[in-house]
């Protein structure tokens, strides 16, 4: 991957170290298992996986925000703790061919392949930038390959926001982007490559893994590879949502885990969270229950948009468990449900539902809501409206989850953790219509990006359930037989529309081409390569001139993600517009010095390297281009140092 993004080959150290971080991220995760659920034994390896890349991420970020190293120190650090441990409960480690978790071998693998499928096309646009002078990503990934670089070398430094030099941030869900960050020491690596190469990656492998680890968990013992191994299957060569039916590339479940790569790594961690709570379901050990809250609690610093969808479905689940809770349910308030149903808000979102239906064309059901006001009204529309909302986010899974749910337990009670997925639509639903706008101002955010964990939990449940359904009626190797047909005309389907499948990424409502197919000039890559390998790890870069408007990544980001250095002022309109005018003005001062040696004291004071001019003109302090370090195209690089 790290190839096909352009990443020089690694050295011997490189391989080494790629060696080491993925022992320490197995050896974390088998620790896990087993110290606390040794009965996870079919699924282990893939446990052991997805369990240890968020165990490491969160490790790490904590290391790295308490004691200010980069990650590369925290994951050695973590590291010689971790093989520590192991060595101390090396009596749990026993290796024969007997207790060798062969499908975990093959499956891990597997997973990896398919990940590489996935990023093929990011991958594929980034080694081949600064050729095209395009790069095929949504925008966000420049933010997020900021903040990877923001926990190298330059978090020493204690010097904020790797955005917004000296200014102090947020910790909020950054817990994915250390382990990527510590590789960067390591090899000739840009952030953004680091990004497209390593962080979305990993988080595809984590959430991979963990699907296979928790189907298996739920299956019946004598179905638990089958299952596992149609979940993934199926996770995989299944048309994205965004593609038929309803169509809403709103809802385009691959487009989400790319652009918002911090979401494989949140799955992963409520997908081992639910494997703790079906063993304390089943065992009533306080150690599952305990570790399925703190890896629930963990998805807030990787992707918190989920956290909120699944800890209000993951209590309820835990509450069913409980006797006196289904007593009082029955006896006491069981009409509650359709009470609250009745007193849901619908006018909090009838300006979120317009922007799902009508606004993201095309789709499959071009102008129906937009009808549905003009015929009936909006009070009446929205509920409908609402309630289409989850087609549009589940596809195929919105029929074939209660279809099964139904088949496969007609004639025996569901257990609790049965109804997670059913309690998370609940969750979903209302946290669609009492969420206000994040942080950073999207008021739309909190009720989107967490629909792919609705989707994953409907795939994971669906695959279980209808494999047991089917089994009861059928033969083993009749059910294997089907579900390898079944595969394989989907596989066929992604092969004969190859260019289609590998895509999917890409948004499909019409707004978004803005966002995506980004086009880059060859001069600023060319600008950022020679400052990422002139540069010193205190350096810092200002870049002219400032887009005031800017909410998403621009010119001074993109330079960041790719010249590993930090700027002075990007994104004007995101950080405090106090501090961010006071630092336009300043940074129009230097533009306008009268000569080379004010430019240069200027700089220094605020302790600045590197001045980046896009334009024509040249600057007032250097009329002839003379002292430029770098120049090509409208591209000027000054080097003061």
């Amino acid at each position: 991957m790290m190839q096909k993004a352009g990443v020089p080959d690694l050295e011997l150290a490189g391989v080494l170290a790629l060696c080491g971080g993925w022992l320490i991220i197995v050896t974390s995760g088998a620790l896990a298992q087993k110290l606390l659920a040794p009965a996870i034994e079919d699924s282990s390896y893939a446990f052991a996986v997805s369990t240890g890349i968020v165990l490491s991420s969160l490790a790490v970020l904590a290391l790295a925000e308490l004691i200010r190293i980069n990650a590369t120190v925290g994951l050695a650090a973590f590291g010689a703790v971790v093989l520590s441990a192991a060595l101390w409960h090396r009596k749990h480690f026993t290796l024969s061919l007997a207790n060798i978790d062969f499908a975990g071998l093959l499956v891990v693998p597997a997973c990896a392949l398919f990940t590489l499928v996935w990023c093929w096309t990011s991958l594929r646009s980034i080694g081949l930038m600064p050729v095209t002078g395009s790069v095929s990503l949504w925008m966000d990934c420049f933010i997020h390959a900021t903040t990877i670089l923001e926990y190298g070398e330059f978090r020493t430094l204690g010097r904020g926001s790797f955005q917004f030099v000296d200014a102090g941030r947020f910790l909020y869900h950054y817990g994915s982007y250390v382990l990527p960050a510590a590789m960067l020491p390591l090899a000739d690596i840009s952030g953004l490559q680091a990004e497209v190469a390593l962080h979305a990656p990993i988080g595809l492998i984590a959430m991979f893994t963990g699907v296979y680890a928790l189907a298996g968990q739920l299956a019946k013992p004598e179905l638990t590879r089958l299952s596992a191994i149609v979940a993934i299957a199926l996770f995989f060569v299944l048309p994205d949502t965004s593609t038929y039916g309803m169509a809403n590339g709103w809802f385009g479940v691959r487009w989400i885990l790319l652009s918002h790569s911090g979401s494989g790594y949140a799955i992963a961690a409520v997908l081992v969270s639910v494997i703790f709570a079906k063993l304390w379901l089943e065992q009533r050990r306080l150690a599952h229950l305990a570790a399925s809250i703190a890896f629930a609690c963990m998805t807030f610093e990787l992707r918190a948009h989920l956290l909120m969808w699944y800890v209000p479905a993951l209590t309820l689940c835990l509450l069913m468990g409980e006797t006196w809770f289904l007593n009082l349910m029955r006896n006491r308030v069981k009409y509650l449900p359709l009470v609250l149903l009745a007193l849901l808000p619908f006018s909090t979102v009838k300006s979120y539902l317009w922007f799902v239906h009508a606004r993201n064309e095309p789709t499959g059901y071009p102008g129906l809501y937009q009808n549905l006001l003009n015929t009936v009204g909006e009070t009446i529309s929205a509920p409908i409206g609402f309630v289409l909302l989850f087609p549009g986010m589940l596809g195929m899974f919105f029929v074939a989850y209660p279809v099964f749910f139904i088949a496969s337990h007609w004639a025996a009670k569901p257990k609790s953790i049965d109804w997670l997925p059913v309690l998370l639509m609940a969750s979903a639903g209302i946290i669609i219509l009492l969420s206000q706008a994040s942080p950073n101002g999207d008021q739309y955010e909190f009720k989107h990006r967490a629909f792919v964990l609705l989707y994953v939990a409907a795939l994971i449940w669906t695959s279980v359930m209808a494999i047991d359904y089917f089994s009861k009626k059928y033969s083993a190797i009749v059910v294997a037989l089907g579900a390898y047909i079944l595969v394989s005309m989907f596989s066929i389907l992604a092969i004969s529309n190859s260019a289609a499948f590998l895509s999917v990424d890409k948004p499909k409502f019409n707004w978004g081409a803005q966002y995506v197919d980004t086009k880059i000039s060859q001069d600023l890559v060319a600008s950022a390569d020679f400052v990422r390998h002139h540069a010193r790890p205190t350096d810092v870069a200002v870049q002219l001139p400032v887009n005031i408007k800017a909410r998403a990544a621009d010119d001074a980001t993109r330079f960041a993600s790719i010249a590993n250095v930090p700027i002075y002022l990007s994104r004007y309109t995101m950080f405090d517009q106090v501090i961010a005018k006071n630092r336009l003005n300043f940074m129009q001062q230097i533009a306008n010095s009268v000569n080379y040696q004010e430019a240069s004291q200027k700089m220094r004071s605020k302790g600045l390297r590197w001045l980046i001019i896009n334009g024509t003109d040249a600057p007032v302090f250097d009329p002839s281009f003379a002292r430029a370090a770098f120049r090509q195209g409208d591209w000027l690089v000054y080097s003061f140092d």
